[in-house]
Order: structure tokens, then sequence, then C-alpha cells
């Protein structure tokens, strides 16, 4: 919409100032406009409606507020805000889209069931044909680049992540599984910024319902009403009913900003009424001046928040942002600023912008950041996010937009059928490789004397992922990818979630002894073979596994979660009085320097011996310890078969940095923590060690070797700090020993 001022001079002989007026034009009703969805490309012949450049500009400055977020939260902490601005553009454009083709409808027709249903399926139409093409393509080629790009440890948890956006249900609390990959620092959701266009879909089930509903039954001046009071409701639910995390993703904790978008439109289209009305006379020149200067009040407020360094409280920032949006669209347009070329042109490309920066980023975080906020590689990923935005859409999104209905719904069908096979990957390649679960005996696959060479694919097993890589690289990129997947045990029944984290009872036993499996993401690890060694001989097998919480000690890893996850153990313990304990941690807090001469002064053994106590009171006969190992640079589980294949020193590449740039493989001393153990077990007489020491320490070099050489570099660890199957495998015969001793 909009306006110009006209100044008519007065006639009169009295020192009257001219009057002024100003008018108001018509807002082009665009089919193609939503959540950061510029207008469509389509040309009506003799368009006699202006194109709303204000509200592309609003969009571009609500787009900029989310990259600076995302790229520099630290700096830009409110950022988050512009997504607000986008649901209530996006409620105020599906009103539009609605109104006019409801307008559409002769009188006899709108009160028919079919033209209510004609009605909503164009609404759908137009609503998928504008997100669709676009989306899809953009999953599939992060998913591509999930495959082949991105490390082993950022697989697992975006596949469900890649499968939920497919569905548009991202909008979702994160699982334990993606808290731990995020806590690690090793992966990072690659889809998560789809969450805001599931709020979108997931509006669009309900809007079309909510428009007739108000549209058959109330008259225009009620119908704002309405709006307001379901506005209302879904407010109270995001303040009152949601938690912080369900307030931000739910749907239904989001409708009012749509709310106020489409009653930002019912008024607006009912000031563009009164003007048809008074012939083009709507407002004195004195109150267009006022409402400009309020545009420009709400939007240097709204920047200075954003560019504000300190994170402010959303249940003020949210209302205000998303009211301020309501306003600045209801005002005139005649503003420079939002109609400026630039901005208007980011709001132009805000869509490709939004999908596209993010999994770049989550790249560079991952790979090229080395952990830092921020370096020269993040300017070069925001520029090339920008540059292939504006690629995408000058190239694809005005094309797909001129595209009739039939090749559009087969490019829809094709992406999204090309996405179900990356996303089932793993499956069909097990499918052409005939690696169908139950093959084999041992879990890694080696069966008698075989072993894995270079080059050990046959060119009958061979896929299109496999074809340029060996077999022992393959399954050590494999392992890493389904650790936590290989992590949930069937015969074990989760107190509740799938797993594999929490507690769990196995099933299936007839033995006589109670057993307890506890400890963090490493008792998941262990559990499957101690059912198998132990499992004939127990009665019941109750596991515990708390992510990256040891059940002896909790001080800076984890925070107070652990620490109260020490207690838990401690209760759990109490009332199952198992006959036996396995205690198997990654430890992490106990591999500090032991702050004291002796051992038994350090206030870390200290606490261990305390908590050790308590269990113990509990335990009928004996606890097994796994005793630490050392911590390994995950990353470096992927070079492993390259470095053994190309015959150089393994002694550097366990212990040295040989490279630029290249950290230690093994760069934490368990030397502290193994320290403590033994002084524990040598005072905890019930206390039995488990020491994987004898078969990861290379006698002839005197180093940590976490990797089978025979086996052309077979991983024993996955890129998650877990033992992979082919690790499970050498350690096995020591539960089996300890089984049959039980």
């Amino acid at each position: 919409m909009t306006t110009s001022t006209i100044c008519i001079p007065t006639t009169t002989s009295h020192n009257f100032p001219s009057s002024c007026i100003t008018t108001v034009s018509i807002p082009e009703e665009s089919d193609d406009s939503s959540l950061l969805l510029n207008p469509t490309f389509k040309k009506k012949k003799k368009e006699l409606k202006k194109k709303r450049q204000d509200l592309q500009g609003i969009r571009g400055i609500a787009i900029l507020s989310v990259l600076c977020f995302h790229f520099f939260p630290t700096v830009f902490p409110n950022g988050y805000l512009g997504v607000d601005q986008f649901f209530v553009l996006s409620g105020f454009l599906m009103c539009m889209l609605l109104q006019r083709s409801s307008k559409s409808l002769t009188e006899k027709e709108s009160i028919q069931l079919v033209s209510s249903l004609k009605l909503t399926f164009q609404f759908y139409y137009k609503r998928l044909k504008r997100i669709l093409p676009l989306y899809l393509l953009v999953i599939l080629l992060s998913l591509i680049a999930l495959i082949r790009i991105f490390p082993d440890t950022a697989y697992e948890t975006n596949l469900e992540s890649g499968r939920k956006s497919l569905l548009f249900i991202s909008n979702r609390v994160a699982t334990q599984e993606e808290d731990y990959f995020t806590m690690l620092d090793i992966a990072i959701d690659i889809f998560t910024h789809t969450w805001s266009l599931s709020v979108e879909v997931q509006f669009y089930i309900i809007v079309p319902i909510l428009y007739l509903f108000a549209y058959k039954c109330f008259k225009e001046n009620y119908q704002v009403l309405f709006y307001g009071v379901f506005g209302l409701i879904s407010y109270w639910y995001s303040i009152f009913l949601c938690s912080d995390n369900q307030a931000f993703n739910s749907m239904f904790a989001r409708v009012w900003q749509f709310m106020i978008g489409m009653i930002t439109f019912k008024i607006t289209d009912s000031r563009i009424s009164q003007w048809n009305e008074k012939n083009g006379i709507l407002q004195s020149s004195f109150v267009g001046k006022i409402e400009n200067m309020l545009k420009y009040l709400l939007i240097f407020g709204m920047i200075l928040i954003v560019m504000y360094s300190r994170e402010l409280p959303d249940k003020v920032l949210r209302p205000f942002f998303t009211i301020a949006t309501g306003i600045l669209i209801m005002i005139p347009e005649n503003n420079k600023m939002l109609s400026s070329r630039i901005l208007t042109y980011i709001g132009d490309i805000s869509y490709s912008l939004y999908l596209i920066h993010w999994p770049m980023y989550a790249y560079w975080k991952l790979v090229m950041s080395n952990s830092a906020l921020w370096n020269c590689q993040l300017g070069l990923i925001f520029v090339l996010a920008v540059l292939i935005s504006v690629l995408s859409y000058e190239c694809y999104e005005k094309w797909y937009l001129k595209l009739s209905w039939f090749p559009m719904i087969s490019i829809c069908f094709i992406l999204f059928f090309i996405n179900v096979l990356a996303l089932n990957e793993n499956e069909i390649e097990d499918w052409l490789a005939n690696r169908q679960p139950g093959n084999f005996k041992r879990l890694d696959g080696l069966n008698g004397n075989r072993t894995y060479n270079f080059g050990s694919f046959s060119s009958s097993r061979r896929t299109m992922r496999t074809w340029f890589t060996d077999e022992a690289e393959h399954l050590n990129s494999k392992w890493s990818k389904k650790d936590i997947k290989n992590l949930i045990h069937a015969t074990c029944e989760y107190e509740s979630g799938q797993g594999p984290f929490g507690w769990c009872s196995h099933k299936s036993l007839k033995g006589k002894y109670k057993v307890m499996i506890i400890g963090n993401s490493w008792a998941a690890n262990h559990a499957r073979i101690i059912y198998e060694e132990c499992g004939y001989k127990a009665k019941s097998i109750l596991q515990g596994s708390a992510i990256g919480c040891d059940p002896l000690y909790a001080y800076n890893y984890g925070g107070q979660r652990c620490k109260d996850n020490v207690k838990i153990f401690e209760k759990r313990v109490a009332a199952e009085k198992p006959d036996y304990v396995f205690l198997l941690s990654r430890f992490i807090d106990i591999s500090d320097n032991v702050n004291a001469t002796n051992v038994e002064d350090d206030p870390i053994y200290q606490s261990m011996k305390n908590q050790t106590e308590k269990i113990m009171k509990h335990v009928k006969h004996k606890m097994f310890i796994l005793t630490s190992i050392p911590e390994i640079e995950h990353e470096n589980v992927a070079k492993i078969v390259s470095v053994v294949k190309s015959g150089k020193d393994l002694v550097k590449f366990d212990v040295t940095i040989f490279l630029i740039y290249r950290k230690t493989f093994v760069h934490t001393s368990p030397d502290s923590a193994r320290r403590r153990h033994a002084k524990l077990i040598e005072e905890c007489k019930r206390c039995v060690p488990i020491d994987y020491k004898p078969l990861l320490w290379n006698t002839t070099t005197e180093t940590w070797r976490y990797y089978d050489v025979k086996n052309s570099g077979l991983s024993y660890m996955t890129q998650i700090d877990h033992l992979t199957y082919h690790g499970l495998e050498l350690v096995r015969h020591l539960y089996t020993s300890i089984c049959r001793k039980l």
C-alpha cells in the first residue's frame, strides 16, 4: 500500500495554509508470499496494484536479524526475534490470499461445501507450490553433504532430523541423543532451522478452517474480534502452559503471532475500503507525519534491540516485536528505508538465504571453526551463502514459480522420492552389499580367520559409496554413524523414551543373580556383550546410563545434572540390592591432576571413595570397575586407514603432532585417573578392576593404539569415544572370563 500527499491551495483571503490530503494505493495481493517468501514473479497485464516494497524491507530486516543471531550468537543474542516478524508477515499474507479467494466466489457459491473445499485446495496448492521445490532441494543437497563431507559424528542425529524436516514436524524439543551430541561438541543439527517452516506448514492445516469459520459466521467488523480472542488464547497457552522450549517451537504457542498478521490485514483492508468510499481521502498530512515518525521509531527500536549485545527477556521482546511488526505493516509504506533497493532485494532472496545459510554454518562449526566463535573461514562461509542464495533466487525460484501444476507436482514428487532414498542410504547400501542382520556371529563380522585388507570389497559388493573406499574405512565410518543406534538393545525395556540412555531392564533371563550395569554412555555401549556373556547366569539385569555422568564423581563436566545423577545411581543400587555391579564409564572429571602428594589426600579421590562405600553397602558380592584409558581426538578416527595404508610412522600418529594443525590422536593422559582407580580398588576389597591397557597398549612402541593394524586400520573407537563393534570384540573375552566365575 503506497501513499501520496496532495496539497490544494486555498482561494480565500484568509491566511489559511494549503489543505493537504494523503491518498492510499491498494497493496499487491500476491499469491506467493509467506514466511520468508517473496511475492510471485507472474506479471499481470495492465497491473494497477503496486508491490508492497515495505513488506520486502521488513522481511529483509528479519532475515538479517536471524543471520546475525546464527553466525554471531554472542554478539547478537536477540536476533532470533526476526523469526517472530516472519510469522506476522505470514499471517498477513495468508489472510490476504484467503480473502482474495473468498471474494472470487459468488454469493451462492460462498455457502456451498464444494466452494469451501475449492478455496482450501487453492490455498494449499499455492502455499506448497511456493515452499516445496526449494525446500526439498535444499534438504536433498544437505543430505548429500551430510553423507559425503560432514563428519561421521553428525550423521545419525541428522538422519532423524532430516526425516522430521521432510514431514514438516521438526519443531520439537531436542532428544537426549541430540543433546548428547551437542554437549560433546561433535554434531550439530543441520536441519534445525526448518522448525519455523514446520510451524508455518502446520498452521496451514488450520488457517483455512479459521478463516472460513470467521467469514461465514461473523460480519466483517467482528472477524477482527474473533481473531483477537483466538490469538489471546494462544498467547495465554504459550505463557502459562508451556515450557520455554515448547513456547518457542510449538505451533499452537505461535498462533497468536499469525493472528496479529491476520488482524493487521483486516484493518489494512478496512482502511482501503474507507479510501474507496471517500474517493481517496483518508487522512490528513498531520496524521501521516505522525505515522511516519512512529514507523521510524519502531524500525530503529527493533534494530537497536537486535544489535544489543546482552540477551533481553523474551517474554517482553516477543510481544513487542510481534505487535511492532503488525503496526509497521499497517502504516502506509512511504518509507524510503524499508523500500530501499538493497533491503528489498535481501527480502526477495530471504527464503533461499534462510534455507541455505544454516547447513553451511553447521559445516563451518564442525569442521572449520576449531572451537572458535568466529574466524576468517566464517566470513567466507557467509559470503558463499549469500552468493548461492542469489543464484538460487534468480535461477531456480523464478523458474519454478512460472511452471504449471503438472511439472510442479512432478518436481516435488521426484525430489521427495530422492530424499527418501538418501535418508535410507545405509539400509540400501547394506541390502546391495548383502550385509543383512544376523549374517555374522561376531559383531564386527570377522568370523574365523577372516581379515580385512586394503581394497577388500569385491566388485559385486561395491556400492556408489564404497567404490572408492576400503572396507575397513567404510566400517570405521559406519560404526561412528550408527554409534547411538548401536547403543539401543532389543532385549532392554526402557522405563522412558526409546533409549539408549536412562534406565532399562533386560528381559528373557532365567539365571539366579541380580546384575546392574551403571555408568555414562559406556554402560549402554558395553551392555550388549555383558548380556550375551552373563545373561545365562542372571535373573535380572538393570541398566542405568546417564549421558556424560560418572556414578562416583561429578564436578565440572555435566554440571548439576551429573551431580543429581550421582545420587540417582546411589538410590537405584540401594533399591535393587544387586549381587553384582558393572561400573563402566569414560571417566572425565577424575582425569584431572591429583591435587595432593598422596592420592588418598586428593579431594577427587576422597569423593570417589565416599561414593563407592555408599554403593557397596547394597551390593551383595562384587563391583567390577572399568579403569581409565586415554581420551582420543575423535576426528582422527576417519584418518586411521589412510595413515596405516600410507606406511607413515604410526608412533607419530599415535602421540605427536606431525603435521600443521594435526591434533594428537591420543591427547589426554589417563595417569591421574588410573592412580585414583588403583588406590580405590586397593581399599575396596570387593571391587575388581577391568583393565583395557594390556589390549590397547603397544609394548613395542610403548604407545596407546586404538586401531588394528593387521586389519587395515579397523578402529577400536568410534568418533564419539565409544568402542566400535571391533573394539567390543577385542574386550569380549574379559567379560566371558568374569561371567564364568560369577
